[in-house]
């Protein structure tokens, strides 16, 4: 049987280990909010784009996502700490599970942190879809002109190789119809 100073040991332990992880939940938030804005100035950027501002953007999103990669790893371990402590498997640790053995002021950090990161989560994807819609649209205007140029700079002469009239191509041509 457990004595009560273990009991009050263990529990320590575990609260250091959430307290932990809600501040590292906490800095990734900090570096997902600052995504976000890159992601903003991504879409702006898009919409009038020069060489300059598109690596720019690329480069602080990658730092972004770079610094994302170093937080999330830190709170993996924190988790698969809790879990062993927990006797628990790491993929069942969430905000939910991680409530039910806190104290009331560490459930209201863990909601307010919940609350934070699922939209801003959602709002990243979201600007990251756009941002690839604008990328699609602008590689398929970029691939039509090449197509046009290409048109223009192979148009050759009149006849075909059996000697008969090409048929009329309009690539490149300009028509000007009155009336």
């Amino acid at each position: 049987m457990l004595d009560e100073h273990q009991i009050a040991a263990d529990k320590a332990y575990l609260y250091n280990l959430v307290d932990s992880l809600l501040s590292a939940v906490e800095n990734e938030i900090k570096v997902y909010r600052e995504l976000q804005l890159v992601i903003a100035q991504e879409s702006q950027v898009l919409m009038k784009p020069t060489l300059e501002l598109i690596r720019y953007t690329s480069e602080k999103k990658g730092a972004c996502i770079s610094e994302i990669r170093k937080l999330e790893q830190t709170r993996l371990d924190i988790v698969q700490r809790i879990a062993d402590f927990l006797g628990r498997k790491e993929d069942d640790i969430n905000f939910t599970v991680l409530s039910s053995y806190a104290d009331e002021h560490r459930r209201m950090q863990i909601e307010s942190l919940r609350r934070i990161l699922v939209p801003l989560i959602k709002q990243i994807n979201e600007g990251n879809e756009k941002n690839r819609g604008l990328l699609d649209f602008s590689l398929s205007y970029v691939r039509g002109s090449i197509h046009f140029l290409t048109g223009l700079m192979s148009a050759g002469g009149g006849y075909e190789d059996t000697g008969r009239m090409r048929p009329a191509s309009l690539d490149g041509r300009v028509l000007n119809s009155q009336g």
